[in-house]
């Protein structure tokens, strides 16, 4: 008896042409940095901000390429404030990483 049926939406079924899904996303991710940057007194710039970000999805990339592995977002997020020299509880970092 068929209970269940999963589609890979992966972009494999799907294609976003025009990017809406990532502007969403990316617009999603900057408010929940900005808000917690505010509240840790952090003054990084966009472009700092940009440039710790883009190193730890490089990070992502070779790990996946490697092994086949993605890295969870707690762990892209310390990469990311470690480059920047931010100061962050784990407790904190966790909140973010779920939101």
């Amino acid at each position: 008896m068929l209970k269940a049926i999963t589609f890979d939406f992966w972009m494999t079924l799907y294609q976003d042409p025009k990017g809406a899904l990532k502007r969403k996303r990316d617009k999603a991710r900057r408010a929940l940095l900005e808000a917690f940057f505010s509240r840790h007194n952090v003054r990084a710039s966009l472009a700092e901000q940009r440039r710790a970000w883009a190193h730890a999805r490089e990070v992502f990339d070779e790990l996946w390429r490697r092994h086949y592995r993605a890295l969870p977002t707690k762990q892209r997020l310390q990469i990311m404030f470690d480059r920047m020299k931010v100061d962050y509880k784990a407790r904190e970092l966790q909140t973010l990483s779920r939101a």
